[in-house]
């Protein structure tokens, strides 16, 4: 899936959905694929919410028993290109843990026009905030877990060579996670216990995990099929199989 979620996703604005896969070549958007898939486990009324413009380029999937009809609204100009159907079952999205042998270094706050820059390696941060014209840079693949809120907007983050296989960030627990702005992102978030929430003009090259999924923005998500066939870091080797393909 492009974005998967617990509970709810939420999609207005301009924001659509498409796929490609990066051991292939870079993103290109002539030569885009059709698997932009969205899905949740839940199978209430407005399970999954599209309105504005919101253009899924795959298939839409909510809880088992759902009533298609009742849990996948859509308003104004939504489309969605794919299928519509229940899932057999739930997903199991196992909680994060946090790697025992890493040293939490703390809240990572970047602001102004600062630029960090990461080597590789796995990371534990108490905190995640990147404000402003500020950016932080991973010069290599890199894992990061957080155990706080993430908020990355400003000039966002820079992923090795631009490829999502090469960042995967894990948030423990209950928190919020912000992307906005208008930096590009390339990466996987696997947050199942917080609310995600995409704002903004930048193109997200990524797979999403949350509890809850809010996009508002216009930037567009591409799924990478390329993450399919990543591995969890630290501790947590099985969480990114919540992103296999329908």
């Amino acid at each position: 899936y492009g974005i998967f979620a617990n509970s709810t996703i939420a999609m207005s604005g301009n924001a659509q959905t498409n796929s490609y896969n990066s051991n292939n070549g870079p993103y290109n958007a002539a030569a885009a694929t059709a698997n932009g898939d969205i899905g949740t486990n839940r199978n209430g009324g407005n399970s999954i919410a599209l309105s504005g413009n919101v253009r899924i380029s795959g298939d839409a999937v909510v809880g088992p028993d759902a009533n298609v009809n009742q849990a996948i609204v859509m308003s104004g100009n939504a489309v969605i290109e794919g299928t519509r159907s229940a899932a057999a079952e739930a997903r199991v999205l196992d909680p994060v843990t946090l790697p025992s042998d890493v040293l939490n270094s703390g809240a990572l706050s970047i602001s102004g026009n600062n630029t960090v820059t990461l080597a590789s390696g796995t990371y534990v941060y108490s905190s995640i905030s990147i404000t402003g014209n500020s950016r932080l840079n991973l010069s290599s693949p890199a894992t990061v877990y957080v155990n706080g809120n993430v908020t990355i907007s400003g000039n966002g983050m820079g992923t090795c060579q631009n490829l999502p296989p090469n960042l995967k960030i894990y948030v423990q627990g209950s928190r919020t996670v912000s992307l906005s702005g208008n930096g590009n992102f390339y990466g996987a978030i696997y947050a199942p216990q917080s609310a995600i929430n995409l704002t903004g003009n930048g193109q997200l090259f990524v797979a999403v995990v949350g509890n809850t999924i809010a996009d508002s923005g216009n930037g567009n998500i591409h799924f990478d099929e390329a993450l399919t066939q990543a591995a969890g870091g630290g501790s947590s080797n099985n969480q990114l199989k919540s992103w296999n393909e329908v």
